[in-house]
């Protein structure tokens, strides 16, 4: 048995036996959904990266990150979402939550936070939402990729697969929360009340100070529903329905996210071949988030996707970073100068590096 069937197998049973103590006891509901969305109160981009709990083995987890998750000012983001037995009075899976900006300076900082709101604690008393000091591994690009929990990793080498063109620098995590499914109590009665499974924080960054204030929200309760509320086995028709529904978006999704992982994988191989001057050569493989260097490799890759729009432009052709142009290089002039075209297929200079066009 593959481990799709046997994932489903252990969802579908598992679902069943809730549904039964559902109907046996006609009082307690089944399981339950958790959210927490991110609202970006403040007037700048704010940027998230979460990495969220993933069984590997047993009492061994996974993290799986994601990055990056760009919210403008005024609008709000699902970052997770997560279902779970309420019955357990326990919090489900966890995650780690990073915030990033750009400053005053067009740099990109971390953002930090000096309290967190109380979301109260899930079984045994652990809290719902507490500090975080775990790192990640991120670029300027999108990127998703799974590690184990509070690994410590080098950034500047690491690669996801051997696909993974690399860039990453490291970068803190500001929180960690641990939802709680929402509670519902009612069964065959005429009123039916839910309680916490959507999380919301309120996150507000100034591009004066790495300091952002975070503050949070849960969900509000359902409305008491009137006697035409569905009889039990409408009920259970409904939810079996919803389950089926969910495994089936769910399996999409995932279908989706390989095909995605697999489309990355082949763009990642288009590019351009860059001779690259000894005294670059660091700046290069690990450039910093806002940095000159950052915003030479970003031109050039516009540069060479609108030369490639070109059916007669030789993409063949290996391009030259000129060190001493590069010096006095301003990042918000002319992009003309700094990176020349050379024919042939080695560096008459420096170290041959590929410059990946995609994403």
């Amino acid at each position: 048995m593959n481990t799709r069937r046997f994932l489903e197998t252990m969802a579908n049973s598992v679902f069943l036996i809730a549904l039964c103590a559902f109907a046996a006891s006609q009082a307690q509901a089944g399981p339950s959904d958790a959210t927490v969305t991110v609202c970006n109160q403040g007037q700048i981009d704010i940027n998230v990266v979460i990495g969220t709990e993933t069984p590997r083995a047993l009492f061994t987890d996974d993290l799986y990150v994601v990055g990056w998750l760009s919210i403008k000012p005024g609008a709000c983001t699902q970052v997770y979402h997560g279902v779970g037995e309420y019955a357990t009075s326990a919090g489900i899976a966890w995650s780690y939550l990073g915030f990033g900006f750009y400053n005053s300076q067009n740099q990109f900082i971390a953002g930090h936070a000096a309290r967190l709101p109380d979301f109260g604690a899930v079984g045994y008393g652990t809290p719902t939402l507490s500090a975080a000091g775990d790192r990640f591994c991120v670029r300027n690009t999108s990127f998703r990729y799974r590690i184990a929990e509070h690994a410590v990793l080098d950034c500047a080498t690491f690669r996801s697969d051997a696909n993974d063109p690399g860039g990453y620098t490291s970068f803190p995590t500001v929180l960690k929360i641990q939802p709680r499914p929402a509670g519902c109590d009612g069964g065959n009665t005429d009123v039916h009340r839910c309680d916490e499974g959507n999380y919301s924080l309120d996150v507000t960054a100034t591009p004066t100070s790495p300091e952002i204030q975070i503050a949070g929200r849960i969900g509000n309760d359902e409305q008491p529903q009137q006697s035409n509320e569905p009889g039990l086995g409408t009920q259970l028709l409904q939810q079996l329905a919803k389950a089926a529904a969910e495994r089936t978006q769910r399996l999409a999704q995932e279908q989706a996210d390989a095909d995605a992982q697999a489309q990355a994988q082949t763009e990642a191989s288009i590019g351009s071949n860059v001779c690259v001057p000894d005294d670059l050569l660091a700046e290069w493989r690990d450039p910093l988030p806002g940095s000159k260097m950052e915003a030479l490799q970003r031109g050039l890759k516009e540069s060479l996707r609108e030369r490639a729009r070109n059916p007669y432009y030789d993409q063949s052709k290996w391009m030259t970073v000129n060190s001493s142009i590069y010096s006095t290089w301003n990042p918000a002039g002319r992009f003309r100068g700094v990176v020349t075209a050379t024919d042939g297929g080695s560096c008459a200079v420096g170290h041959h590096e590929f410059l990946a066009l995609t994403p």
